[in-house]
């Protein structure tokens, strides 16, 4: 058949503008290009000729990261009716996938995992030209076979089901259909030699570019194996809303997001620079912890030999598992905001966050060295020869790291290796519950802050209720002091009036009736005379800081 009867037998494209606006606003330009198998440029066009907006630059990566955005409106233009058919874009993509492929693309893949053709060791290749996810099959939708004991779920792993799983879909999605890790699931690939994914094999299936299928090898070994369920599983809409719920929307997602992603650093990656620095300081500790030399004081060494926090509480084989540790929650959250410090105390929303690591020790009996052997025969010599000897200190126990480890969080939430379960598999857990930690820790901030307002409240208005006190009592004893000055100035005019009825008028007793009269308006705190000898009176004090005394100078002269 020629091309151009290719053309004319192909189906036509006719779509409204509505209906080509909403697909572009729900899968993208790219993903409708090929849907209907035109290049993107021609699509480009049609859109730019029809005035139909499309997504900026970033749009579909803000979505990814749980911003809002913002969709351009259909602007009510003439012309509501597109081919897309005749367009010299479909005419050069001529083998483009039809849609209808997309949906088929499952079904040809259990057909593959299912042929009785298949050679073990041969490859097999898929072509698929989809840029959308294929539909989950039955089997990764179907719950896992799954058995109780002693309070704990396990799995049961079948070969055949696992090894068509991991290639229906990614392994952190089969990983939360069995409420694991991603990394058990690879483990568990492992011991039944399942061939898994390799890097990039997602991506070129959604480019459509042609992968590779390896078939199941044979193999002799038992076709099932059992597993603890190690994480909770996935949380659904509503848990969602209810775990770190005093985060923003926005925030919390990123948090899950986070915590469902975070992965174990390699070893063949270097270290956050803090915990380096932590390194350096717990060595020249070690260093330090010999007796000081001559030349160093006492009290300058006995500050030198405080231990790091982890020092005295792990093994040294075990510190690199934790310094670990610590790194792969640092490298997630640091993007977040948060912090390490020093110490390698975590500051999460700007709260201190502290970390305690210690590590399980076995009591064992203590077995004597030589040289304590030794010393023990020596002062059992000195006994029995009747010489005074101070018996050699000898510990009875030894306590032996045994290797699991236990993590306190502001010593209230506990994680433990079990023997199932290490800490290792639980950072998602770990990395919530640090944020948790910080809400509490910013609650008894301010409670304590409030507390404090609280009692500098109290302390103000007690000494705002002794200060109006202290001045009530003072204003009430000036008016005592000044009642009692004017009553002494009644009874001197009283006594001056009954000195002029008595005594004959004369100069020398006017002179007296004149000087008393301006004593007693000197005494009076509502005239308050100026007297040239005494000054001003001050009224509102009491009488004995009033008190007229005679003046001694003499004595001082």
């Amino acid at each position: 058949m020629s091309e151009n009867n290719t053309e004319k037998n192909k189906p036509e494209i006719v779509l409204t503008r509505e209906n080509l606006y909403n697909e572009i606003w729900e899968i993208s330009l790219s993903g409708v290009a090929k849907k209907y198998g035109i290049s993107y440029a021609s699509l480009r066009k049609e859109c730019a000729d029809a005035d139909i907006p499309v997504p900026p630059p970033g749009y579909w990566s803000q979505i990814e990261c749980g911003k809002d955005v913002v969709k351009t409106p259909l602007p009510q233009t003439k012309g509501v009716v597109i081919n897309l058919s005749g367009s010299s874009a479909s005419r050069k993509n001529k083998k483009a996938l039809n849609p209808r492929v997309f949906t088929e693309l499952p079904k040809k893949l259990s057909t593959k995992f299912n042929s009785p053709k298949q050679v073990a060791g041969k490859p097999e290749k898929v072509n698929s030209a989809s840029s959308v996810s294929p539909e989950e099959p039955e089997s990764a939708l179907s719950p896992p076979e799954t058995f109780s004991r002693w309070g704990q779920t396990y799995n049961v792993y079948d070969r055949e089901t696992l090894y068509k799983e991991v290639w229906q879909m990614p392994v952190t999605e089969v990983a939360k259909k069995y409420s694991v890790s991603d990394v058990t699931i690879h483990k568990v690939c492992k011991s039944l030699d399942i061939p898994t994914p390799p890097p990039g094999y997602w991506a070129k299936l959604r480019a459509g570019k042609p992968v590779t299928i390896p078939l199941l090898p044979k193999n002799a070994a038992p076709s099932k194996k059992t597993g603890p369920r190690t994480e909770k599983p996935g949380m659904s809409p509503e848990d969602r809303s209810h775990c770190l719920g005093f985060l923003q929307e926005e925030e919390r997602e990123i948090v899950l997001t986070a915590a469902e992603q975070i992965w174990l650093s390699p070893e063949s990656e270097p270290l956050h620079p803090k915990i380096t620095e932590y390194q350096i300081a717990a060595e020249a500790w070690e260093k330090s912890e010999t007796s000081p030399e001559d030349s160093v004081l006492w009290a300058q060494w006995q500050d030198k030999i405080t231990p790091p926090f982890l020092w005295e509480e792990l093994a040294p084989e075990t510190q690199p598992r934790v310094y670990r540790i610590i790194d792969s929650l640092i490298r997630v959250m640091e993007p977040l905001g948060c912090l390490l410090t020093e110490n390698l105390d975590f500051i999460v929303r700007g709260e201190k966050v502290t970390l305690l690591i210690k590590e399980s020790k076995k009591k064992t009996v203590h077995v004597l060295t030589k040289q304590e052997r030794k010393e023990l025969l020596l002062y059992q010599e000195a006994v029995r020869n009747g010489i005074s000897a101070q018996k050699p200190s000898i510990r009875k126990y030894d306590y032996v790291y045994k290797g699991r480890l236990s993590l306190h969080i502001d010593h209230w939430k506990e994680f433990r290796d079990s023997t199932k379960v290490r800490l290792e598999e639980r950072l998602g857990e770990i990395l919530i519950c640090l944020y948790e930690s910080s809400e509490i820790a910013r609650k008894e901030r301010e409670e304590r802050e409030n507390a404090r307002l609280l009692l500098e409240k109290e302390r103000r208005c007690r000494e705002e209720g002794w200060e109006e006190y202290n001045a009530e009592v003072e204003k009430t004893l000036a008016l005592k002091n000044q009642a009692e000055d004017y009553a002494l100035a009644c009874k001197i005019r009283t006594y001056i009036a009954a000195v002029e009825n008595k005594e004959e008028s004369n100069e020398k007793t006017a002179a007296w009736i004149a000087w008393a009269k301006n004593k007693a308006d000197w005494y009076d705190p509502l005239i308050a005379r100026e007297d040239e000898n005494f000054g001003q009176r001050k009224h509102d004090l009491n009488d004995e800081e009033k008190e007229l005394r005679k003046s001694d100078f003499h004595r001082y002269w």
